[in-house]
């Protein structure tokens, strides 16, 4: 008997090297440039990662990006991975040390690699990459691996000194993240400028970019205090206010997995300023991590500055004053530029491999106590004359707000009842008096 009905093929992806070749959107959220950085953000928070861990000598991560070749070499001098499972962390999906978050909860170090893709990206999506890892000081051998577009074409096994360890990884992207792959060293470097201001530990970052010339400019990225970023990021002009600097922290929080529940920690530097622009800086960072896409750090602490500067602006207003105005979270927010930098261990954090959006309910919780009863503490004492300027500077936010709301008001009422500037082309209106019918014209356009 003939089949009545015609099936669809169904493909099953064995490789885990073909399933993010194929569909590297799924693990990656982006093509093209932004994929190349993508990958490339990967290869820099291995080694953001690897330097610090308590359990490792790295200190120091060096970059070189060649504009001619489009490849770029990132190398740090941490442990580097045992060389009996190097190939198998690059070809594997969810394959790293950090699977397990529980099994390092007590070290109280964040990390941004947590599910085993970067490294697989790292090799699947290259056109070209060349990955070292020497284990001077451990195994004493250094093991190479060179793959393009996913498949490798030679690897290599020599002996090394014990000073010689850490990671090497030099990469080119695949045009299998689409024809306009390519790196684009200013983006990379932004984020490099970023660290700056983020990294706690003492690890000394340096890069050299070599034009098409040959041209080289080597940089040494020094690390600032975190509230220095609102400096860099504002015009010093549009300031109208002292940068306000916070620490909070919570080392004993814990997080409920499935089977077990494990100790976490939260520390959330947050720095603020207001300025008179209209379109402020606001930033956040998770695990040294720019979160573009913000989440719920940034939420938690923007919550908290709105209720504590609407509460004690409300406060200090007299009887006159509260019948003139009414302080909401919107004029705590005008001209507020703000920078957010979360440093945890939870588990669950990001949206997804990308990692630009934190999303968890219990941070933010947690994030708003913190902050709200830190913000009394600062703002007592020495600090009482600073939030006088932030509470006038609410107030006057208010008050515009008031009058935007009447011109507004006033030009909507004024649109809605003059009929005049609707009045059709060509019409001859009907001439008739009295009640004895009405006449409704519906038209489109003239």
């Amino acid at each position: 008997m003939a089949a009545k009905f015609t099936d669809d093929k169904f493909d099953h992806l064995k490789s885990d090297i073909d399933k993010i070749r194929i569909r590297h959107r799924q693990y990656i959220s982006y093509s093209n440039e932004a994929g190349a950085k993508s990958v490339v953000d990967e290869i820099i928070n291995n080694a953001l990662d690897e330097c610090r861990s308590t359990r490792s000598p790295g200190n120091h991560i060096s970059i070189t990006f060649d504009e001619k070749s489009g490849f770029i070499e990132v190398k740090d001098n941490g442990r580097g991975i045992p060389t009996d499972i190097l190939e198998e962390v690059f070809t594997s999906l969810n394959m790293g040390s950090n699977i397990y978050t529980a099994n390092k909860a007590n070290l109280k170090i964040e990390t941004l690699g947590q599910n085993g893709t970067g490294t697989l990206a790292i090799c699947g999506l290259a056109e070209h990459v060349e990955i070292t890892s020497n284990r001077g000081g451990t195994e004493n051998i250094s093991r190479t691996l060179i793959f393009e577009e996913g498949k490798k074409i030679h690897e290599s096994t020599t002996k090394v000194a014990e000073s010689n360890h850490g990671m090497v990884i030099r990469y080119k992207p695949s045009k299998v993240m689409g024809k306009n792959t390519r790196i684009v060293w200013k983006d990379i470097q932004e984020e490099l400028h970023n660290l700056q201001f983020l990294l706690k530990d003492k690890i000394k970052i340096e890069s050299d970019y070599i034009d098409k010339t040959g041209k080289i400019t080597h940089e040494v990225y020094k690390l600032h205090p975190f509230p220095e970023i609102l400096h860099a990021r504002n015009d010093p002009e549009n300031l109208l206010s002292p940068i306000v600097s916070l620490v909070v922290q919570d080392d004993n929080i814990t997080e409920e997995l499935e089977d077990s529940s494990v100790q976490r920690f939260i520390e959330l530097d947050v720095a603020f300023v207001y300025t008179n622009s209209m379109t402020p800086y606001i930033d956040s960072f998770s695990n040294s991590n720019n979160t573009v896409e913000n989440g719920d750090h940034l939420d938690g602490v923007m919550e908290a500055l709105c209720r504590y500067f609407q509460n004690v602006t409300k406060q200090s207003l007299g009887e006159k004053e509260k019948d003139k105005i009414d302080i909401k979270w919107d004029d705590v927010r005008m001209g507020l530029s703000l920078a957010v930098s979360l440093r945890t261990n939870f588990e669950r954090l990001y949206t997804n491999q990308s990692k630009h959006r934190v999303v968890n309910e219990d941070i933010r919780r947690i994030i708003v106590n913190l902050v709200m009863d830190s913000l009394g503490t600062y703002f007592t004492g020495k600090n009482a004359n600073l939030l006088k300027t932030i509470i006038n500077i609410v107030k006057m936010n208010a008050r515009a707000r008031r009058e935007s709301d009447k011109v507004r008001n006033a030009v909507v009422k004024d649109r809605l009842t003059n009929w005049s500037s609707y009045k059709m082309k060509n019409y001859d209106p009907c001439t008739a008096k009295g009640n004895e019918y009405k006449e409704l014209f519906i038209v489109e356009g003239d």
